[in-house]
């Protein structure tokens, strides 16, 4: 791996591709749902906190 681990643009790039990678998966779960709930909605929050919990943790 020649990115470094503390470059913030690195950090950036795999934080969004994490973000889009639970977003995904979410949505593929939510799709066999048969309660009415925003799925998109619910998909992109659920991403953001399970981002922000990470984000929290120290390196």
């Amino acid at each position: 791996m020649t990115e470094a681990a503390d470059d913030p643009a690195v950090l950036t790039d795999r934080t969004a591709a994490l973000l889009r990678a639970i977003e995904a998966h979410l949505q593929e779960l939510l799709r066999l749902s048969t309660t009415y709930v925003n799925k998109e909605a619910l998909a992109r929050d659920f991403a953001r906190r399970i981002l922000a919990e990470c984000e929290r943790r120290p390196r």
